[in-house]
């Protein structure tokens, strides 16, 4: 009879532990997956518009004064756009997660930066 219990019991905790490992394990890949997600930037709008501005750029031998000059609104995020001078000019991209990449033409390259975060909350 106590065998039986044993073998009842041990069954018992075997399945248990079989439960609680996959639902350990189906919440970490959500959580993995939800931070994924977070981090992850989607660049995609930005790099269209960098492509717009380079294609107006050789349409019409200059850059854009404004964003809305290729069509976009100038305003309405998430990219932004600084014309430094008549050869160069900066996208400020602000991504879901709250934080702020700038790109500029003199170094062709995205960088983030938290700094820019408090210029554009003080607009």
């Amino acid at each position: 009879m106590l065998n039986i219990e044993l073998y009842k019991t041990h069954k018992i905790l075997k399945k248990n532990k079989i439960r609680y490992i996959k639902l350990t394990s189906l919440i970490y890949l959500s959580f993995l997956f939800l931070a994924q997600a977070c981090s992850s930037n989607d660049f995609t709008k930005a790099e269209e518009t960098i492509k717009k501005i380079e294609e107006y750029k050789k349409t019409h031998a200059r850059l854009p004064i404004s964003l809305n000059e290729i069509g976009m609104d100038n305003n309405a995020g998430p990219v932004f756009y600084d014309l430094l001078n008549n050869s160069h000019y900066q996208l400020f991209y602000e991504v879901q997660s709250g934080g702020i990449w700038t790109y500029n033409t003199i170094e062709k390259k995205w960088k983030n930066c938290p700094e820019c975060a408090s210029m554009f909350d003080q607009e």
